[in-house]
């Protein structure tokens, strides 16, 4: 075997590498792109799923939020009656008690003016 063959055998070996070599890196890029595609699809996934999450919690808080706030409404509207109430029981307590201090006060009024002019009539 000369040199030329000898070159042309080893060029024609690195010639087989570098094919071999190329198709492996496009089978590797194959591979990374299912990959890749497999991983953006089930992110996608996952997302779609905490989106529709997301969007049940807000429903529903959407339905209790008018529930809550009526019934909130109405306790307010019952407190509000109960302390007019408890109002109204105060003042009638409060016209009740300077009554009967009036009726204390006119009484020990009287009984003085009976004095005085039981004094004024004795000898």
């Amino acid at each position: 075997m000369n040199n030329d063959d000898i070159l042309s055998k080893y060029i024609e070996k690195v010639d087989r590498d570098q094919s071999d070599l190329r198709a492996d890196m496009r089978e590797i890029e194959k591979k990374t792109a299912n990959t890749l595609e497999n991983i953006e699809r089930r992110m996608d996934l996952r997302l779609n799923r905490i989106e529709d999450l997301i969007a049940k919690q807000n429903d529903d808080l959407n339905k209790k939020i008018p529930d809550s706030y009526s019934k909130l409404e109405s306790k307010i509207n019952e407190a509000n009656r109960e302390f007019k109430v408890m109002n109204r029981q105060f003042l009638i307590f409060l016209i009740g008690t300077f009554l009967s201090i009036a009726g204390i006060l006119a009484a020990a009024f009287y009984q003085i003016a009976n004095l005085i002019q039981k004094l004024q009539n004795m000898p």
